[in-house]
């Protein structure tokens, strides 16, 4: 938990310093990253947050990792400071990143929205664009209470543990359908950047790999069927990985019988996978992470054996 006075005391110095940036004149989003950083990781030692790289377009990764000690807890997507927000949930891109993300915290380093299953949980000003104007900046107890709620409440997020195949399927399905829109994203720039002679994604491997099958494929359709055969192949994985799976050592958990799964997943596991994908990639191994699948196999088949075809979960 988060101490109150020691909270009015990180406030005070996150606003002196958010001040001399927005008195310069000469900021954008990305210049408070570093004040914000400081500020969170200033209210608890336990707190960690880590920067995403810099996008330029598209849907890319929400801008920052947020852990507890080394847990993962969710994301913080960051806009420019005074952006309406209520206005920023309307997007498409923040409609597609709550459909997929539990536990997200959206902020214009002002105001803070702390978005839980797609809802919102908490809505905090802490100062206002006057009062940075003015220099003075006067929080009353009951706001910073609030503050600390949103906090307290996004930090110590710990994803349940998933019993049914009903429900592994669900969260599943959620991540797939953005995994779709990013990988779509992807392959659009890999195409750019093949007719302009820059080297393209691992993905643009796969589009060229299924254009053999199905000459006539559709961007649409190819990412479709590569965020399926990414999902289906970190099921396998999962399953057959005695301990917690992660995207580094996913490759050697898929069956050698399935060589096409095996070949995208070595590719997966490489330092060189696009930033703007792997983290929903890494999202969805820790879905898998977190269901008891001895006991969704077990009801999927009442028999209690293990070897039936897990595509039967995605049905």
């Amino acid at each position: 938990m988060v101490d109150i006075n020691m909270t009015k005391k990180e406030i005070r110095k996150y606003f002196k310093e958010i001040r001399r940036i927005y008195l310069s004149g000469d900021y954008t989003e990305g210049s408070y990253r570093t004040p914000f950083e400081n500020f969170i990781k200033g209210l608890n030692s336990n707190y960690n947050i880590i920067q995403e790289p810099r996008r330029t377009t598209g849907l890319g990764a929400p801008d920052f990792k947020a852990f507890y000690i080394n847990r993962k807890v969710g994301f913080i997507e960051t806009k420019d400071m005074g952006d309406n927000l209520e206005r920023t949930l309307e997007s498409d891109q923040l409609k597609k990143y709550t459909s997929a993300i539990d536990n997200l915290v959206l902020t214009n380093y002002i105001q803070f929205i702390l978005i839980r299953n797609g809802r919102k949980v908490y809505d905090c000003n802490l100062f206002t664009l006057s009062d940075l104007d003015k220099g003075s900046l006067i929080i009353s107890d009951d706001k910073i209470k609030t503050f600390l709620s949103l906090i307290n409440e996004f930090f110590e997020y710990r994803l349940p543990t998933i019993k049914s195949a009903e429900e592994l399927a669900k969260e599943l399905s959620k991540r797939a359908k953005l995994l779709k829109e990013l990988a779509k994203e992807q392959l659009l720039d890999d195409l750019k950047n093949v007719e302009n002679g820059r080297r393209p994604s691992s993905i643009y491997d796969f589009y060229q790999g299924i254009k053999e099958l199905i000459k006539d494929i559709k961007i649409d359709d190819c990412a479709d069927a590569y965020a399926q055969t990414v999902t289906y192949g970190l099921f396998l994985a999962k399953k057959n990985c005695p301990n917690s799976l992660d995207r580094r050592i996913a490759s050697s958990y898929i069956p050698k019988n399935i060589g096409i799964i095996k070949r995208i997943f070595l590719n997966i596991s490489g330092e060189e996978f696009p930033p703007n994908i792997s983290w929903i990639v890494d999202d969805i191994i820790e879905i898998l992470n977190a269901a008891n699948l001895d006991e969704i196999l077990n009801k999927i088949d009442k028999r209690g054996k293990k070897d039936k075809d897990p595509i039967i979960i995605f049905l």
